[in-house]
């Protein structure tokens, strides 16, 4: 049976796995709320299980997931877990680091969490400007959205704790499913009339949308909210099929990607 998780492999076999790859998947996520009906850390357990299916898949290495990420905005519900982006930054370094030294040349991000994205492009450049590598961040959300009609219906825009996240919970961990039909509310309105919230940084005034940074307790008492509807009954939008297609969709891209990712030749700077 190949073996592709590094932290379950011996010295030896990473050093022979090295000579026939130099591709690393890193997933990456965070401890924070997506409303009542799925766990705080969704996020990375999500991130861990697609790229356990796309290695399974292509000869690509994957590290444990980093399951920590900056969720501050977050911070009024219990759980809550936020690590500074400099924490975050310099720990994705440190192992992109010594990734390089054992023989990775292309690093393969699957980032489940927005907050993670700066930091992400912030040492991609930084690698590709030192070592003159690719790196590559894949998000699930963007994937499903684009690929899938049937899925993009589901896609309310910014919300958290949405039909998507719950099906695809649904589909990998059923067990930790709590389906509540009071996860799903409008994004409160609590700046006046003249403000339209429509999540934690959007917020239209005139029409136009701002960046006004706001905190998830602003919006929502359960964590989860959306501009779609008032309620939900997740148990007839939200199911364990809806869930497979989203996951199977967005693996089925992760893997062509990487196979084309693989034989491209970074440019010399």
């Amino acid at each position: 049976m190949k073996k592709f998780l590094l932290a379950e492999m011996a010295p030896q076999e990473v050093g022979e796995a090295f000579k026939t790859t130099d591709v690393v998947v890193i997933p990456t996520g965070s401890i924070h709320p997506h409303g009542a009906a799925t766990p705080l850390g969704f996020e990375g357990i999500l991130a861990e299980e697609l790229a356990k299916r796309v290695a399974q898949r292509t000869d690509v290495l994957v590290v444990p997931a980093l399951k920590y990420g900056y969720t501050e905005y977050h911070a009024d519900f219990p759980g809550v877990i936020s690590v500074r982006r400099s924490a975050f930054y310099y720990t994705l370094l440190d192992i992109t680091t010594w990734l390089y030294k054992w023989g990775a040349r292309k690093f393969v991000y699957i980032p489940t969490h927005g907050g993670d994205h700066p930091q992400i492009q912030q040492v991609a450049y930084r690698c590709r400007r030192k070592w003159n590598v690719l790196s590559a961040a894949l998000s699930w959300f963007s994937i499903a959205k684009q690929l899938n009609p049937v899925i993009e219906k589901y896609q309310y825009g910014n919300g958290e704790g949405l039909t998507e996240d719950i099906a695809v919970m649904m589909y990998l961990r059923p067990d930790l499913v709590n389906v509540s039909a009071e996860t799903f509310q409008k994004p409160k309105q609590r700046l006046g009339e003249n403000f339209n919230v429509k999540g934690l940084w959007n917020t239209q005034y005139k029409g136009v949308s701002v960046e006004l940074y706001l905190n998830n307790k602003d919006i929502t008492d359960t964590g989860g909210y959306g501009p779609a509807k008032d309620r939900v009954d997740y148990t007839k939008e939200s199911t364990p099929e809806l869930g497979k297609q989203i996951v199977t969709t967005v693996v089925d891209y992760m893997v062509e990607f990487i196979e084309e990712f693989r034989k491209v030749e970074a440019p010399t700077l």
